[in-house]
């Protein structure tokens, strides 16, 4: 995303060529295209306007680039169904405005600069705003979301309902839910926000305990969320902030029809949060199902190819892979290696060729 500050006396008083016009034109077209298709329609260069107030009015003149540049971006909100609005670059996290428990934690966490999705996702979701969030693990995105949410129920101060979850934060596997509700008890921690995490694997008891004593906040699995839901053990009523993390993971795990089963009950008025790493064609359509006019974060690398890897595929029957991994694994140029096997016996058999 890109930040601008308010500049000058106001809008120049010549409008663009109509050639500016048509680059402008272009460059937004290029920026519609990532944008939801069901909310967009075309814009014709003429029906831009100089803005009213060509003085030294608060006109949102952007920071240090021309006028010319300064349509291109008008062009490219308006294109999204967007307000052209401003936000400043955020140097820390104090810059929040989250509450105190909230800040004491983090400080604690030795955390100073917020990353790329968190500083653009936090202001967006403590506003209330939808967000799509596309963002690889490792990104900060967690915190993108939990500081959020957390920070709703301390200001809103409600007590927590037994089988009635206020947020739900979907993940598509049980590793990444339990480091998920780790990350709300270590920012929470001096809070009276209560969380809890079920998934499939083991028994229920406890969990069906900790949702009965009432939760504020819930991290599940799809399989085990529905488990429960069917047997009348979670009701999803009450809900008021929901949270899908991994979406093209779940996509590729056979989730979607999960997915959709979960979406299909959630409450109407509601906020939704929307992270994935990649944005193919159904999760499109997911999205564009599940979020109202979201806040579009966009912080995945555009080039999945490292160029200092060399790539090499070698064909071999069968019988030959064993004796071909050993080969390579023993060539002198070899420090470290991942290998990943399709089987558990085959992943000993190479953890014991390593040794």
């Amino acid at each position: 995303m890109i930040s601008f500050g308010w500049h000058g006396p106001g809008w120049p008083a010549e409008f663009p060529s109509r050639g500016t016009q048509q680059k402008a034109a272009g460059v937004a077209g290029v920026f519609r295209s990532r944008c939801s298709a069901g909310r967009i329609q075309r814009l014709r260069t003429s029906e831009f306007r100089r803005p009213r107030g060509g003085g030294g009015g608060r006109n949102p003149v952007y920071c240090g680039i021309c006028y010319a540049t300064a349509i291109t971006f008008e062009l490219m909100f308006a294109a999204c169904g967007s307000q052209p609005f401003v936000r400043q670059p955020v140097p820390g996290f104090r810059d929040f405005n989250l509450v105190a428990p909230l800040q004491k934690a983090i400080a604690e966490e030795g955390y100073a600069t917020p990353t790329p999705i968190q500083e653009h996702t936090i202001p967006a979701a403590v506003e209330g705003q939808d967000v799509l969030g596309i963002a690889q693990t490792g990104t900060g995105k967690t915190a993108a979301f939990a500081l959020p949410i957390l920070d709703h129920f301390a200001r809103q101060n409600s007590k927590a309902v037994p089988k009635r979850p206020m947020a739900l934060v979907l993940a598509p596997t049980r590793e990444l839910a339990i480091q998920i509700a780790d990350s709300f008890d270590t920012y929470g921690r001096h809070l009276p926000v209560r969380n809890t995490v079920i998934y499939g694997g083991v028994g229920q008891g406890r969990q069906v305990a900790a949702t009965d004593s009432g939760v504020h906040i819930l991290v599940a699995t799809p399989g085990r969320l529905l488990d429960l839901m069917g047997q009348e053990l979670i009701f999803l009523n009450r809900l008021q902030i929901f949270v899908l993390d991994e979406a093209d993971r779940m996509m590729d795990m056979g989730f979607l029809p999960d997915l959709r089963r979960i979406i299909k009950v959630l409450p109407i008025r509601r906020q939704s949060l929307f992270f994935s790493a990649t944005m193919p064609p159904k999760i499109e359509q997911l999205a564009a199902k599940l979020l109202h006019d979201p806040f579009t974060v966009d912080v995945a690398p555009k080039k999945t190819n490292v160029e200092l890897i060399d790539q090499r595929v070698i064909f071999a029957d069968h019988g030959q892979k064993k004796p071909l991994l050993v080969k390579l694994l023993n060539a002198g140029d070899v420090g470290q290696a991942i290998v990943f096997t399709k089987t558990k016996p085959r992943s000993e058999f190479r953890r014991r060729v390593s040794l």
